[in-house]
């Protein structure tokens, strides 16, 4: 039993699979502009020495180990990602790395670390993640005031009275966010 007719006609199946000569036209003419100004319209940050120098910066697992033991103090570090680019009109940009970590549960971090146009590291801003206990930077904070303490504690009789008022001061205000910025900052400066 045939179901399609012997003449072709509205269902033959040869008037399916055969496109129409001005339909194939416009289809090949409107890929070969599409194709190429979508291929000139993406950044091509991969081949910008600015951002291949932040990249290989940022890259090393003994880096990510550093910067992980400022954001999750005590938590193992597991791996970190790149996961995108994003440029700045000023011609700075960011490159965002997702890291993995664990403590009693696995957790993620991500962390935009923004560079100027030469691809000189400025900062960082943490985005997203999945911790609970271990908020990025609390238990860096909180241990530079305890240590810091006992420090001042332990030699309070072998230092100035002005000298301990400018310790103390710099122990209240921990900043670890601050300090593993400054410490980017001069590992990149001086290439270690």
């Amino acid at each position: 039993m045939n179901r399609f007719p012997k003449t072709p006609g509205p269902h033959a199946p040869s008037t399916y699979l055969r496109p129409r000569p001005a339909v194939l036209a416009f289809s090949v003419l409107f890929f070969s502009f599409l194709v190429p100004a979508l291929s000139s319209a993406t950044p091509q940050y991969d081949e910008d020495p600015a951002v291949s120098r932040a990249q290989h910066f940022l890259m090393s697992r003994d880096r990510g180990k550093e910067i992980l033991a400022y954001v999750h103090l005590g938590a193992d570090y597991r791996r970190h990602d790149f996961i995108r680019y994003v440029p700045y009109d000023n011609g700075g940009f960011a490159l965002v790395y997702r890291f993995l970590w664990k403590t009693t549960e696995p957790g993620y971090t991500v962390i935009a670390f923004s560079f100027n146009s030469q691809g000189n590291f400025a900062s960082l801003r943490v985005v997203d993640t999945d911790a609970t206990i271990s908020m990025p930077f609390l238990f860096a904070d909180f241990s530079i005031k305890v240590l810091g303490n006992m420090f001042i504690e332990t030699h309070k009789n072998d230092m100035k009275r002005e000298d301990i008022a400018a310790l103390q001061k710099l122990i209240d205000n921990a900043d670890s966010k601050a300090m593993l910025e400054w410490s980017l900052r001069l590992d990149q400066l001086f290439g270690s």
